[in-house]
């Protein structure tokens, strides 16, 4: 007789075993519809994989392990040889013996949770009697007061599984009659996400009668074989979650193979109408024409207008989108076309769009169709060419020569993307403009993080012509988070009409952290107009708290007319305060 190695053996062996032990539900399930009761053609296959369980084992080294009772095997050293004996063992019981069998194991596994062989026990007595091994179950763990937390064990959930892959319809009954509702519809919903029961008509028909909660999750489940149009009727007459609606619709009408104009303008009709919020609304509407786009994109564009309901801009934005992923140029010139109905935007979106996928043919399009003067449509495709590529979309910007806020808005990028990068950038740049922008929004990124390490870093910078923007940048979020510290810092600040600038928005911000000390400062001030501009600022925030006090300080302002101005915002505060 030929003997296999123990390695090959043994991987035979515990394939053969697992397949048993936790395949033969799906075994089952295969050879007989959900509600057939006939399980004659599974027990012949289970038998057969029994026989190829033994047939395995003769031909090993393993030594045969046949033990009279569950205690012994449980004291068996290896997982596999346990199982194996555990297999054998339950083959030879009657459906009494093993239910003996099977309370005893359940105090074993208790006291030592390494013990795990009453599943082999339960599947034999489930092939035998399901009902009888469900109603042992339900009573020696008290399932009807099993808690719903979802870190709670679900004992019930095995037995239920592989009975319903037996008799799907006495398994539901027996749920039915021993659960409450709250367990019944967490064992249904428990069937509805398993893919073998798909197909079953009879637990989607007994999940119906549940509660919309649990409709939508049999809505769920049949998603993918139901009718797009049937789907959509639904999802518009059940309460649930808009992002849970959102969901289910872009996956119905992603399947939804229609070419009617007329079909996707009832399905917005049907979405006007009903009794969603305005905003679902308009997102819904919107993946209707994302889909409508993708088929027939000139008949989608040409019903924008017809629907009354949400922004036209945002349904443009997503038809030229879909457009512009096939064919950017192409996008433009159907907008071109549209431009008439919907005025030169819908002829930006295009571009904007097709700067998403392909941003050097979009920029090359504007460049050769002079329309590098179009400060909207440059601000667009910065957004989109800075999220992409913020080195290339700032050389593109030097190349034509954009205004400063599109330098500005893509040195935010290159920030983002890498502060080194835009490091390298400030200190090697000709161009005046991307210099200025960059050494701002370097400025503004440091100064969030550490303000004196900032201010160090800018003072290096002092000979930019831009530097003063900056350190006006610095200052004003140095008020926000320390205006004392800011106050000291000034004397660094040589320009007067910055300074009358920054005087009053630092006694604002320190004024709310500490009243007394801002009006000492104040009136230490040697520039007469930035000290009666501090005062005006602090006036007005006073009122509301100390209206007297308030008063008493417009007393100290030098200039008539700043006093004057004073006076007439603290009366009109005054008249207007009960109302």
């Amino acid at each position: 007789m030929v003997k296999f190695s123990v390695v090959s053996i043994f991987s035979v062996l515990l394939g053969s075993l697992i397949t048993y032990i936790n395949l033969t539900p799906q075994i089952i399930a295969k050879n007989k519809t959900l509600e057939n009761h006939n399980t004659d053609v599974s027990t012949k296959i289970i038998v057969n994989k029994v026989n190829t369980t033994h047939s395995a084992y003769n031909q090993s080294d393993v030594e045969l392990v046949k033990l009279t009772n569950f205690v012994q095997i449980a004291k068996i050293g290896t997982g596999f040889k346990q199982g194996l004996a555990a297999h054998n063992l339950a083959n030879t019981m009657n459906f009494n013996q093993l239910s003996e069998s099977l309370t005893m194991l359940f105090d074993l596994e208790k006291h030592d949770p390494k013990i795990k062989l009453s599943h082999i026990v339960r599947q034999k007595m489930l092939l035998i009697d399901p009902l009888s091994t469900a109603e042992l179950y339900y009573a020696y763990f008290n399932l009807n007061l099993e808690p719903l937390d979802k870190s709670a064990p679900r004992t019930f959930r095995g037995i239920l599984h592989d009975w319903a892959l037996i008799d799907i319809k006495s398994a539901l009954l027996f749920v039915q009659d021993n659960f409450h509702l709250k367990q019944q519809e967490y064992y249904f919903s428990y069937l509805l996400k398993d893919n073998h029961f798909k197909k079953s008509d009879y637990l989607f028909a007994q999940a119906e009668l549940f509660s919309p909660a649990m409709q939508q999750k049999i809505l769920r489940a049949k998603l993918d074989s139901m009718d797009p149009e049937l789907v959509f009727e639904k999802l518009l007459a059940l309460t649930m979650p808009s992002r849970e609606r959102y969901y289910m619709f872009r996956t119905a009408i992603e399947k939804w193979q229609s070419s009617s104009a007329d079909k996707y303008l009832s399905l917005q009709s049907m979405l006007i109408s009903s009794n969603l919020g305005n905003r679902e609304k308009e997102r819904l509407i919107n993946e209707v024409f994302i889909q409508w786009a993708y088929s027939d994109p000139e008949s989608a564009l040409a019903a924008v207008s017809e629907v009354k309901h949400g922004k036209h801009t945002t349904y443009i934005t997503s038809i030229m989108s879909e457009l512009a992923k096939k064919d950017g140029e192409n996008a433009v010139l159907i907008a071109q076309s549209f431009s008439e109905q919907f005025g030169n935007e819908v002829i930006d979106t295009a571009i904007s769009e097709w700067a998403n996928y392909d941003p050097q043919a979009a920029t090359l399009y504007i460049e050769k169709n002079g329309l590098t003067k179009n400060k909207s449509l440059l601000n667009k495709i910065a957004q989109t060419y800075g999220r992409k590529s913020p080195k290339e979309a700032l050389q593109w910007a030097d190349n034509i020569n954009a205004p400063k806020s599109i330098f500005r808005n893509l040195s935010r990028s290159l920030i983002r993307s890498s502060p080194e990068a835009a490091q390298t950038y400030l200190d090697s740049v000709i161009n005046q403009k991307a210099k200025s922008a960059m050494l701002s929004a370097l400025i503004y990124e440091k100064s969030r993080y550490n303000i004196e390490e900032a201010n160090t870093w800018l003072n290096q910078y002092n000979e930019y012509p831009d530097f003063k923007d900056a350190q006006q940048t610095l200052f004003h979020n140095w008020s926000r988070q320390n205006p004392q510290q800011a106050a000291l810092a000034l004397n660094q600040v040589t320009d007067i009409a910055q300074l009358e600038n920054l005087i009053p928005s630092i006694a604002s911000q320190w004024y709310k952290k500490d009243a007394t000390a801002t009006e000492s400062w104040i009136r230490q001030l040697d520039n007469n107009k930035a000290k009666d501009l501090a005062l005006f600022r602090i006036i007005i925030q006073e009122a509301p708290s100390d209206f007297e006090h308030a008063k008493m300080l417009i007393s100290q302002i030098q200039d008539n007319k700043v006093a004057q101005r004073a006076r007439k915002t603290l009366s009109h505060f005054e008249k207007n305060k009960g109302n």
